[in-house]
């Protein structure tokens, strides 16, 4: 499709033209034209752009190589739900993610901590490197420590999981999340699907304090 009917797709609301777009630009060796547009496009939520921003950053095309940045962009395509962890590991690389980990990064952190574990390493180091994460408000770090307390029936699993929501994990991707795990949370002899829980929890909270739900 021409560039200016691809511009007028988007212009009009039709983000997924963004990718034509870049791609076309790509392939005309146009790389700051399309980081220019994927940057509009990941600042408007769409998702590919967020990765291709992220990949962009981590490649150092047409900006200044910066791992950090293109970990941040891809958390928040994450907590809206793509799928993005072997993008991590493609664009940012093992050794890039440990040192980032290491020098305190929550993004790296919790990365590089679920790297570890499928690594059968060092479970100490990651579960430290989890709960760090968690401490610093990663989304996706307060999710995962929630799940675990849910499982161990922990009061404070709903905080954690409220407070992923309230860092940027998108509600409804976090329920899609969770029954993708196909886990069960068991209270008083009956079992229950840990989304259900955890819906059932928030809809309680809203109730309590004001919290706002964006579809």
């Amino acid at each position: 499709m021409e560039t200016t009917k691809l511009v007028e797709k988007i212009e009009n609301g039709e983000l997924d033209a963004i990718d034509e777009l870049v791609e076309n630009l790509v392939s005309e060796k146009k790389y700051q034209e399309a980081f220019e547009w994927l940057q509009k496009g990941a600042n408007l939520g769409h998702r590919l752009s967020m990765v291709n921003v992220a990949q962009f950053y981590a490649k150092g095309i047409s900006t200044d190589q910066d791992y950090a940045l293109a970990l941040s962009w891809l958390m928040k395509a994450a907590c809206l739900g793509a799928q993005i962890r072997e993008y991590v590991f493609e664009y940012i690389g093992e050794d890039n993610l440990e040192e980032l980990a290491l020098s305190g990064n929550e993004i790296a952190e919790y990365y590089y901590s679920l790297l570890l574990k499928s690594h059968d390493s060092s479970s100490y180091l990651a579960d430290n490197l989890l709960s760090d994460a968690a401490e610093k408000k990663m989304p996706l770090a307060l999710a995962a420590i929630a799940i675990k307390e849910m499982l161990s029936i922990d009061a404070h699993s709903i905080l954690h999981f409220l407070e992923a929501i309230d860092n940027g994990y998108d509600y409804y991707t976090m329920l899609k999340d969770l029954k993708s795990t196909g886990l069960m949370y068991h209270e008083n002899e009956k079992q229950f699907r840990i989304e259900d829980m955890v819906r059932t929890f928030v809809k309680e909270w809203k109730q309590k304090r004001p919290f706002v739900i964006v579809k």
